[in-house]
């Protein structure tokens, strides 16, 4: 077996240096490193000059924006068993691949792995047992993040070439900035592809709170994947309880806002108020 990673990047050039760094220290190299770049012409072509050498790299530059559509775009250009979407300022730990293909070796029915976050590479994180997905709850528990997700190629075949929904996620044309990861989940989950949770693979990824604004318009893409997959009343209250819970386990005036925040966000009642002013307006104007 041998991966395939697909890099997207746009207005970075530290961040991929540091990432390509980590890829060039792996126990087992990947097949390739698909650098699927939105910068201007030659924004990272000392990166790519550094690197090249050691790294098996293949390199397009595109013309559009998003972070979805670009990793559907490199997705095409995959030869390896297994596929990875990293983020441009993630990390791999020296052992990440070698990780990869031998839980994929020792997993025969397993077609996704969802690892976890490591916050702090000289943090020696509590590693709990692996589990399998068995329902949507255990999607939204588990955290993913696209960094942190494996497939083998057949998975990713399956749903090409829309793997990942061009509507979400950083750089759409849309209000609804995140939850991609969340979107092809459990589109898979609903195909009966096995995913299983291993927190044994971590991959370094800094975590950061976010604007009021930034965790509003996340707050409504979560909204949004309950909506478009009309996962009924119980998911939805759940995820309304979540951000307020927040408050009983870390008490702050922070926590109040930002926990409201998400409570607004997550409950869909500002995407409800707007399509009523635009039929409302629609109905004026047809008068």
């Amino acid at each position: 077996m041998e991966v395939s990673l697909v890099l997207c990047t746009v207005n970075r050039i530290e961040e991929v240096d540091l990432f390509l760094e980590s890829i060039a220290k792996q126990k087992v190299l990947p097949k390739e490193v698909i650098i699927v770049d939105q910068n201007k012409e030659g924004f990272l072509d000392s990166i790519l000059k550094k690197w090249k050498i050691y790294i098996p790299i293949k390199y397009h530059r595109v013309n559009f924006k998003g972070v979805c559509r670009a990793r559907n775009y490199g997705a095409k250009y995959i030869t390896g068993n297994i596929v990875s979407f990293p983020d441009d300022d993630c990390r791999y730990l020296p052992g990440t691949i070698d990780e990869i293909l031998n839980f994929f070796d020792q997993s025969k029915l397993c077609h996704c792995v969802v690892g976890r976050k490591k916050e702090n590479l000289g943090m020696n994180n509590v590693i709990k047992k692996g589990k399998r997905i068995l329902n949507i709850l255990d999607i939204f528990r588990c955290k993913a993040e696209t960094s942190h997700m494996f497939f083998r190629q057949e998975l990713i075949e399956s749903v090409m070439p829309n793997i990942f929904d061009i509507n979400i996620g950083p750089g759409s044309d849309s209000i609804y900035i995140s939850n991609d990861e969340t979107d092809l989940l459990i589109r898979i989950f609903r195909n009966k592809w096995e995913i299983v949770i291993e927190p044994r693979i971590q991959i370094y990824h800094h975590s950061s709170q976010g604007s009021l604004l930034k965790t509003f318009r996340y707050a409504l893409s979560r909204y949004h994947i309950m909506s478009k997959h009309e996962l009924g009343l119980l998911i939805y209250c759940l995820n309304l309880i979540q951000p307020l819970t927040q408050i009983i386990t870390n008490f702050s005036f922070k926590t109040i806002i930002y926990s409201a925040v998400k409570f607004i966000g997550r409950s869909g009642i500002p995407i409800l108020f707007i399509k009523v002013i635009s039929t409302i307006k629609k109905i004026n104007v047809d008068k």
